[in-house]
């Protein structure tokens, strides 16, 4: 979380804007860089920003999404918190909540996205890849 707020993974996480973060220098101090060799692969903590720089070959990745328990109570949380915020209240952090709260969050979400609390400003994203200039890491911002 040190790079990304809690806030701003609650909107990720409700499919209120993409995931990408904007590049600043500050992220090199906590990196560390892993050279794979072909057949090999990588994981990292969950929610966590990566990089990824390809050296001299052409490059296929692949991403998994794995869940556990934990991490489905704490997606169901940030959701239901991205709800709550959205109709001005001021949620708990997630990680400041134990277990059982991290539960009846997750099961809040699943009935608040059945009910279409909030609606995915991502349903018709497109992405284009193509650098936005004046923006100092290239990304711009999602258009409404």
């Amino acid at each position: 979380e040190s790079h990304l707020p809690e806030k701003n993974m609650e909107q990720v996480v409700a499919r209120q804007t993409t995931e990408e973060l904007p590049y600043t220098l500050a992220f090199e101090q906590d990196a560390q860089v892993m050279d794979l060799e072909p057949g090999q692969a990588l994981t990292w903590p969950i929610y966590a920003p990566h990089r990824v720089e390809n050296l001299d070959r052409f490059c296929v990745s692949l991403s998994m999404d794995f869940q556990t328990w934990p991490s489905r109570f704490r997606n169901g949380a940030l959701y239901t918190n991205a709800v709550l915020r959205s109709r001005g209240q001021r949620p708990r952090m997630t990680d400041r909540m134990a277990t059982p709260e991290l539960a009846a969050r997750w099961a809040a979400s699943l009935a608040l996205k059945r009910a279409g609390a909030l609606k995915s400003r991502l349903e018709h994203f497109q992405r284009d890849f193509e650098p936005q200039v004046g923006v100092a890491d290239g990304a711009g911002a999602l258009r409404t």
